[in-house]
């Protein structure tokens, strides 16, 4: 029985009665290349007395011999392990044959013990979501990791705010913007396109002796100047919405980076519409500022494949 001895009697109800309300499970994880599948894992749910709830067993992981080698085995344990504390298991368990080396040696570089009926083990004791680095220990920063940053925006309104809020992190780090974001939102009233555009020079004034904004002169200067460049983009496109989006073909670039080393500052695709933007007037749109907006408003899926985030 092993630890299930240790077991006071009112832990054994509780994880019996869990056990009898919830079926057991078998899930199937495709695992693609360029959309296409090249190996498969197979997943079931089952009650543990051992861990005192849900554990998820990993009947099969197969990739393909050809794309062996190349990353999928660990990026897929890395999605079942983030699956599985995302969704309340307390254990990750599956078989491996004595007659297969690689299998024992690859199971153990990322983490899992042998027990002694060659089953691979590995507790999950802390269900923390396990989200990008830069969004940890960080309440404020982990809410808009988890709720805003990635997430696919279509509100002209709204993309111009991010827009402007992008522009004003140049030079600095990102939570001192998101520190002062309501401050901005009340200074440049919501960022309303229309009424940004209107601003008079007594209104510039205004927010230059701001203190809870950043008050720099070419940035305010930058997105006023914005706003109106906005309206002419609208007037062409019919939405500022429809012209970011057709850059990507109003597809989600959707990238694998398995560390925040690996991200870029930049890519091709911010390249061209940064180019495209200051042709049109716009100001403060160099190439990182326009990678790192077209990541907030998740026209590149930048999380980490490890993150929660990835798969939403």
């Amino acid at each position: 029985m092993g630890d299930a001895d240790k077991a006071p009697d009112d832990v054994l109800k509780k994880t019996f009665q869990s056990a009898l309300r919830e079926p057991q499970l078998i899930t199937l994880l495709i695992i693609e290349e360029n959309e296409t599948p090249i190996g498969f894992a197979n997943l079931m749910t089952i009650f543990s007395v051992w861990s005192h709830g849900k554990a998820l067993i990993l009947d099969d992981l197969y990739i393909k011999k050809e794309h062996r080698g190349k990353g999928y085995g660990r990026e897929a344990m890395a999605y079942v392990e983030t699956y599985a504390k995302s969704n309340g298991y307390n254990r990750l368990q599956f078989q491996s044959e004595l007659s297969n080396p690689d299998a024992k040696k690859f199971y153990e570089a990322l983490g899992f013990a042998a027990a002694d009926m060659y089953f691979y083990v590995k507790y999950l004791t802390n269900n923390k979501k396990t989200r990008c680095s830069w969004a940890e220990n960080d309440e404020k920063m982990s809410k808009y990791h988890d709720e805003v940053w990635g997430v696919p925006v279509h509100d002209d309104q709204k993309l111009f705010a991010k827009l402007s809020l992008d522009l004003m992190q140049a030079g600095l780090n990102w939570r001192t913007i998101l520190y002062k974001q309501e401050n901005f939102e009340k200074a440049f009233d919501d960022f309303h396109i229309e009424t940004v555009a209107g601003y008079s020079e007594e209104k510039f004034d205004e927010l230059m002796k701001d203190a809870g904004i950043v008050r720099n002169r070419l940035k305010i200067r930058a997105i006023i100047n914005n706003a109106s460049r906005t309206l002419e983009v609208q007037k062409e496109f019919g939405s500022f919405d429809a012209y970011l989006w057709s850059f990507s073909e109003g597809e989600v670039v959707k990238n694998r980076w398995r560390t925040i080393d690996e991200i870029p500052a930049s890519s091709p695709l911010s390249d061209a519409i940064s180019k495209d933007l200051k042709k049109r007037g716009f100001r403060f749109v160099g190439s990182t500022i326009i990678y790192a907006y077209l990541q907030a408003v998740g026209v590149v899926n930048d999380h980490l494949t490890s993150c929660f985030c990835y798969q939403r």
